[in-house]
């Protein structure tokens, strides 16, 4: 069982209530501060795209101050998600970025260093091929692009309409137009690519449990060494949820190899043996 964590969005406000705007210092400190309460292993990005879409292009001829105004913070917003990217790499923890794949902020200096980490990829997908449509059930193509150091997630997200003339190559209908309410409506996940994300993220947590082999750093050696098919923790379901509950505490005791924090109940566990 993967452990629900923190979110922090337009939908959500602070203990006071108040919206988070990261736009004010007050509230990126707060963030971070909670941020680093959590630890979390995966951390997902999905700021609003509206001041980098396409057609801010044409707000640019019409109002160039404001527009000057308003990219100033967005892109205030930007270095601050692409910080706490960085502090996840830093650490050594997964962190999982969307924007619309022709949107300008994928030419912002933040995130073309964030590019240039050799652990860093980028996939494009289409929404359509997880069911993103409108309300009439017409899909919706809307071209996405993920940027993450999980491997797994966006091998899951890689999914690509081979639309011709318009016509969608999962439905075999025609793609609405994604503009006005459409696109709104469109900014919410369809279920399939959510259920992919953690699809692939407990395909990476199982994977690195498989290397790290963690608990031959925690059994004492009365225990013998560990099969590589040995079930450490019960089920693989048992083994990603205690996994993931290692890596949210905070403890004395980090892996001297991965330097991940290890549960101080085990420990103690171990050396009374």
């Amino acid at each position: 069982r993967i452990e629900p964590g923190l979110s922090i969005d337009i939908t959500t406000t602070d203990e006071l209530g108040q919206p988070w705007d990261f736009n004010k210092h007050s509230m990126r400190i707060k963030a971070k501060k909670r941020l680093d309460e959590q630890d979390p292993e995966l951390l997902v990005g999905s700021p609003m795209c509206t001041k980098y879409s396409s057609w801010q292009r044409i707000n640019k001829l019409r109002d160039s101050a404001k527009y000057k105004r308003e990219r100033k913070h967005a892109r205030r917003h930007m270095e601050f998600v692409c910080e706490l990217y960085n502090q996840q790499l830093q650490k050594g923890r997964l962190f999982l970025h969307e924007h619309p794949a022709q949107a300008d902020f994928w030419e912002e200096p933040c995130i073309r260093r964030l590019l240039g980490n050799d652990k860093v990829y980028v996939v494009d997908m289409d929404q359509c091929q997880f069911g993103q449509q409108d309300s009439g059930g017409s899909p919706i193509r809307k071209p996405t692009r993920w940027m993450s150091n999980c491997t797994h997630i966006l091998e899951e997200l890689d999914k690509s309409c081979r639309s011709q003339n318009g016509v969608c190559s999962r439905t075999r209908t025609p793609h609405t137009v994604c503009s006005g309410k459409t696109a709104r409506d469109a900014a919410i996940y369809p279920f399939e690519m959510c259920k992919a994300i953690p699809k692939g993220f407990r395909e990476e947590v199982m994977e690195r449990k498989r290397r790290d082999k963690a608990a031959k750093l925690i059994l004492p050696k009365s225990h013998g060494d560990l099969n590589d098919d040995e079930d450490v923790w019960g089920t693989r379901q048992q083994e990603a949820w205690m996994f993931i509950n290692l890596v949210n505490q905070v403890s004395k005791y980090v892996d001297s190899v991965t330097g991940r924090p290890l549960d101080e109940r085990l420990i103690k566990i171990a050396r009374a043996l």
